[in-house]
């Protein structure tokens, strides 16, 4: 049997039964040890108590009681906190899981230096990505669910070996950590991908998967927006690689989707699907770009396409349920978003659309319980904050909206500088407000087709007390995919023109427009079989 590298400094040698941290054997008890070891089997699935007393006391009857010591005493051994583990965390109800990546090595491996997890540390070239660029790419020639799907359901990819371990060995490892959709799994699958480069500088899977997890982090962890250019240059070194493989043109689609180049993103997903018919993931993503362009039948039929080809997939359930929840379909919405969490009960980003959901029919407290589990759960989520925002600027509660702001604005990620903007207009910061606006419409003439941009320049304009230029803009916003009616009420600035005629017209619009593509998404349903 080969040794486990656990983490960064922890060693164990099942066939010496050793354990050693930092070149250091510790000496544990035969109960701990055993402990220590099944979880370390299974990781980074949850071990169950059942399961766990089986194999540590086999024979024996003992109490969870003795189960909850014997977890305390191993993390003692390990320096392991269990406030802040490295190591163990306890999974309420089901049971324990080892959250360090696991790797198996042979001999050679065991001193091998685990590359650093910062983004500074790889070496990667700065490029300029258009969609010029793009097509000649496509010419000549995902997110770590790209190596996952794949993987499992398409021909079996080439791998780099190094004693007995492989780059694809590592690459699936990195992609079941990914998976999770947590910052500590997500920065584990990082350094995961990077050995995979490391064994083979040429095994294109790796830098797709690589490019997901930069993406991810700046979405939905806070990082810095270096972190999206990391997955645009690894997305197009997959590219590089293997022309002909999806999955650096999936990672490139959702790395020009955070970068709000829709068009660019929808034409690498085309091609990611044209290479790969049968998998889901860049239908399911191309519908949530579509989603945001307010093109809500053609985000159903996209969704819809996706959910048959994996129904067992809680993504596409999840942007289904957004869908509906845009369409004023409410009924519908709930139970998608029902079925994204019953196939995936810590789906962090279901729970974030469904605490959403909830505050657009107004369940304000139902919508809070969520936001202050997830928060707790994922604190450097920027997207939970948003919501979080959202929410006490619907209650009228200006102190919590303000910290929550700042909370958004003091890190990285897609939604900092609409943060930095609602902060600034909360504030009547005139100078701020003054050169947040450069930057928005900086952003817009570069490409960026977000409508939040948009609507962020209107706000601006509203605490400049521009009423007939914010009033123009937020139309504009409304046509470029802004469809969050509850956005355009009950916040400060928007009192003072409130019975404004012209502004009145705003929501009228917006229903209109969505009038018309929830009857069209109703014709279509009578096409298609229930999938809730």
């Amino acid at each position: 049997m080969g040794k486990f590298q656990v983490g960064e400094d922890l060693v164990i040698d099942p066939d010496h039964r050793l354990v050693q941290q930092n070149g250091v054997e510790i000496k544990l008890p035969e109960l701990s040890y055993r402990l220590l070891l099944i979880l370390v089997e299974n990781a980074p699935n949850i071990v169950s108590h059942d399961k766990l007393v089986e194999a540590v006391w086999q024979e024996r009857v003992v109490s969870d009681e003795n189960l909850k010591k014997r977890i305390s005493r191993l993390r003692h051994a390990l320096s392991d906190e269990a406030e802040s583990p490295s190591y163990i965390v306890a999974e309420r109800g089901m049971g324990y899981r080892c959250i360090a990546p696991v790797i198996l090595l042979a001999d050679p491996e065991i001193n091998e230096l685990v590359p650093q997890l910062t983004a500074e540390s790889v070496t990667s070239s700065r490029r300029i990505f258009n969609t010029t660029t793009l097509i000649s790419l496509l010419v000549i020639a995902v997110i770590g669910l790209v190596v996952t799907i794949i993987n499992h359901k398409s021909t079996p990819q080439p791998s780099a070996k190094s004693s007995d371990f492989t780059a694809k060995d590592y690459v699936n490892k990195a992609g079941n950590y990914y998976f999770r959709f947590k910052p500590n799994d997500n920065d584990t699958a990082i350094m995961l991908y990077k050995k995979a480069i490391d064994h083979d500088p040429n095994f294109g899977p790796a830098y797709g998967g690589l490019a997901n997890a930069y993406a991810q982090g700046y979405y939905q962890f806070g990082k810095e927006e270096s972190w999206l250019q990391l997955s645009i240059d690894f997305s197009i070194r997959a590219i590089e690689i293997e022309p002909e493989q999806p999955w650096g043109y999936k990672s490139l689609g959702l790395a020009f989707h955070l970068s709000g180049r829709y068009d660019e993103s929808l034409v690498a997903y085309s091609k990611a699907s044209d290479l790969a018919p049968e998998w889901a993931g860049p239908v399911a993503n191309s519908a949530l770009v579509y989603l945001e362009r307010g093109q809500l039948v053609l985000a159903y039929q996209y969704v819809m396409k996706s959910v048959k080809m994996d129904y067992k997939d809680p993504i596409p359930y999840s942007f289904l349920g957004f869908c509906y929840r845009e369409l004023r379909m409410t009924e519908h919405a709930n139970k998608a978003i029902d079925k994204s969490l019953a196939l995936k009960p810590d789906y962090l980003l279901a729970q974030n659309y469904f605490a959403e959901f909830l505050l657009f029919i107004e369940k304000f407290e139902k919508a809070q319980t969520i936001l202050t589990k997830t928060i707790e759960q994922a604190p450097k989520n920027q997207f939970n904050h948003w919501i979080n925002a959202q929410l006490h600027i619907q209650t009228g509660d200006l102190i919590l909206a303000k910290t929550s702001f700042e909370q958004i604005a003091q890190m990285g990620g897609r939604y900092r500088l609409p943060a930095k903007v609602n902060l600034a207009a909360l504030n009547k910061d005139t100078q701020q407000l003054v050169e947040l606006y450069q930057l928005l419409d900086s952003k817009i003439k570069n490409g960026n087709q977000w409508a939040e941009l948009i609507y962020s320049k209107g706000l601006i304009m509203l605490a400049q007390h521009n009423i007939p230029a914010a009033i123009s803009t937020f139309e504009q916003a409304i046509k470029a995919g802004m469809n969050h009616s509850y956005r355009f009420k009950n916040h400060p600035l928007m009192a003072n023109i409130a019975e404004n005629p012209e502004f009145k017209k705003l929501r009228p619009l917006l229903e209109s427009k969505n009038k018309e593509q929830r009857q069209e998404v109703i014709r279509l349903e009578h096409l298609v079989k229930d999938v809730l």
